[in-house]
Parts: structure tokens; sequence; C-alpha cells
């Protein structure tokens, strides 16, 4: 007599979530692109998240209602933007000699604000660097998203000659472009494993 065979309930495959959808997608363009991709750290030194970047000590930017500072770890802060990634990528290449060098980061970034649909205290950001000689498209700046030229100080803070090398910078919030791709309404939604973004 055949034994009868019980079948486990079925499990439902997980689904890749949308922030992860996106970051690999711009991964791979960018990559395709000759872009490296770099990563670095979510706990950061005021050094590589303002000063390198040219952010005056008193930059808005720096106050405890914009910035994460941590508690008993002078001069730490939760990064605000994925150039910091940028700014240790350039370093690091400029330190190898691999200039012209181009860099693309995603990763989480933490801003002390309010929070609403469209704001959030963490949000990912993506942000490319590229340096080299000038960087135009048809004779002309193109600019996509936020961007814009690498400051002089910001070339010499990572041993860069700004009289020889140029670069530029951009970014800006992969949530925000989900939200407009896939049509949700609340940023905060990514956030709360709310099991309707599982469509995806």
């Amino acid at each position: 007599m055949e034994k009868e065979i019980k079948k486990s309930p079925s499990v439902m495959a997980g689904k890749e979530h949308p922030l992860s959808i996106l970051a690999n997608r711009a991964y791979d363009i960018f990559s395709s692109l000759g872009f490296e991709i770099a990563v670095g750290p979510e706990l950061e030194s005021e050094w590589y998240n303002f000063d390198v970047l040219n952010v005056s000590k008193d930059h808005p930017a720096r106050d405890m209602q914009d910035t994460f500072f941590i508690k008993d770890q002078k001069e730490k802060v939760l990064r605000t933007h994925t150039t910091n990634v940028s700014a240790r990528a350039i370093e690091k290449a400029s330190k190898e000699g691999r200039i012209p060098c181009a860099f693309i980061s995603i990763g989480k970034v933490f801003r002390n604000e309010a929070t609403d649909s469209t704001h959030e205290t963490q949000f990912f950001q993506i942000d490319g660097t590229m340096i080299g000689e000038d960087i135009k498209f048809k004779d002309q700046w193109l600019e996509v998203m936020g961007a814009g030229m690498l400051h002089p100080n910001v070339l010499k803070n990572v041993g860069l000659d700004p009289k020889k090398i140029r670069g530029f910078a951009f970014g800006g919030g992969l949530d925000r472009i989900a939200m407009v791709k896939w049509n949700i309404s609340d940023v905060r939604l990514f956030y709360q494993g709310d099991l309707r973004l599982n469509q995806f």
C-alpha cells in the first residue's frame, strides 16, 4: 500500500524590497558606465562628513537639529549624506594614483528632522562622483538630480591639486524616486515592514 505523502504548507518566497531593486539597478547602470561601487561607514567622523566637504564650522547642517551627534564620542555623527563615502574613495584613489576615477555609492543616511509622508529621519541616498579633466556633455555642463562642482578645498583635503584636477558630485533621495516610480504615498512605509510593499 502506498504511503500517503503529506504536503507541507506552501511557503511564500521572499521578495526584494523596492529600495534594493532601485539600488541594484543603479549599481548595474553606473558600473556599466565605468563607475566603481564605493562603500563607507554610517557612523562617521565630522572630518569626512563635513570638513573634507568644505562645510564650515558654523554651517547650519552641523546643528543638533539637523545632525545626529553621538553621545560620549566626540566628533562622531551619523552620516547625513553618502558624499562621505565618495570623499573616502577619492582620497584612496588619489593615494593609489588612480586618477581619473568615478564612484557611485548608495546607502542609508540620517537627518534629525520631523517626519511626514515625504520626510524621514533615515533614508537612502545615491551619490556619484567623477574626478578628471573637464566633464561636459555637448560642451555644456549637465545637471541631473542635485549636482555640483567639487570645491577646490575638497580636492585639497583629499590630496589632489585643484589646479590640475576637477570633479563634480551628484546625489538624490532614492526613496523619493521609488515613491514616484511605484506610486507609494508615504516614505515611512519603506521602514515599517508594510507587507503591501511585497508586490515588488
